[in-house]
């Protein structure tokens, strides 16, 4: 087995790339090569999914539809005598469709006392200090192996695709299956943009607030959010893993479909595609509910409990990924059970 040093260089090289999507949901899973000065141009799935298997799109439709308080990014949130705070729902990409913020938001910011984002620092520095520091999150230090809890046909096309990222295959045969799917989930045209210097949604929003001398903090820490994926049963990681190789040809789409959702406010679909695709597939789509339950349920008490001083001391805005804000125990049903009005931002 290579060396330990060997092993952190490579995962810190190819999680520079992936930094931003430790905190997105496990929905956007999809398989990914490394190619040049590669372009988005995926198309919107759902329309094909009603058309070629309208049963299941009829399940997502519905899973999705049932979801609360999807209507909108931007909340505000107050109370009798103090100073409103917001909420504000962001995806972690670069895509320039979803940097022009909403009537209000800017303006929300700039009168803040202080931003609290799910990550203060997103850096891939920042990312590569957290993962030095916890190499036994991403890599299976008791003996296990991935090339044994895969095919060798499964093992064969992630070996293939990470190998093109310059990735050998004996150095992805100890990394956790979570790694792996979050290394293979972006489509080549973001990889690129990241590499380009260009920022995600988040980034922008840190820098505008600090340009303005607003205080900048993190709700959690890098290494909590790995620690978080590490601790998803490994047959769970596996399972989503299975899912994303199944569709590693619908990377582009995959992300085009949840930019557009994100952009007409159908938030419920981040939380049921993944279980809609998995099943096409006929695949076990159990692990859904775990990576849902690590990843947004259990998170979204964190944040909430991290941020709700900010929130009682007036003046806050809160921007986290928009999936935490939905639901019955995503931030908006959250504040409100804690007796905050919630209301649509303006």
């Amino acid at each position: 087995m290579p060396s330990t040093p060997y092993i952190r260089v490579r995962i810190c090289r190819a999680i520079m790339t992936v930094g931003r999507y430790c905190a997105l949901t496990a929905t956007a899973l999809l398989a990914t090569a490394i190619t040049a000065n590669a372009r988005c141009n995926g198309a919107d799935i759902l329309s094909e999914l009603v058309k070629d298997h309208p049963s299941v799109m009829k399940s997502v439709r519905a899973r999705a539809d049932a979801v609360a308080n999807t209507q909108a990014v931007f909340w505000k949130v107050h109370k009798k005598g103090l100073t409103p705070s917001y909420l504000f729902g962001t995806m972690h990409v670069s895509e320039p469709r979803i940097h022009d913020l909403p009537e209000g938001v800017e303006k929300a910011l700039l009168s803040s006392r202080r931003l609290a984002l799910e990550l203060a620092d997103m850096s891939p520095a920042a990312t590569m200090g957290a993962i030095a520091g916890s190499p036994r999150l991403m890599v299976y230090t008791d003996g296990s192996r991935l090339d044994q809890k895969l095919t060798a046909d499964e093992f064969a096309e992630v070996t293939a695709v990470l190998g093109r990222a310059g990735m050998p295959a004996q150095t992805v045969a100890v990394l956790r299956p979570w790694i792996v799917g979050v290394m293979m989930s972006m489509p080549v045209c973001e990889q690129n943009a990241i590499r380009s210097g260009k920022l995600a949604l988040d980034q922008v929003i840190g820098n505008l607030a600090r340009m303005n001398n607003i205080p900048v903090i993190g709700l959690e820490t890098a290494k909590l959010q790995f620690e978080t994926f590490a601790g998803i049963p490994d047959e769970d990681q596996i399972a989503m893993l299975r899912t994303a190789l199944a569709f590693a040809d619908r990377r582009e789409d995959m992300y085009e479909t949840l930019i557009q959702a994100y952009l007409r406010r159908d938030l419920g679909i981040v939380l049921s595609l993944t279980q809609g695709l998995a099943k096409i597939a006929g695949l076990d789509h159990s692990g859904t509910a775990s990576f849902n339950e690590a990843l947004i349920y259990k998170r979204n008490q964190t944040m909430f409990e991290s941020s709700k001083p900010l929130v009682a001391g007036g003046g806050a805005f809160i921007a986290v990924g928009a999936a935490h804000l939905i639901g019955d125990n995503g931030l908006v049903a959250l504040y409100r059970k804690a007796g905050f009005n919630v209301t649509l931002g303006k």
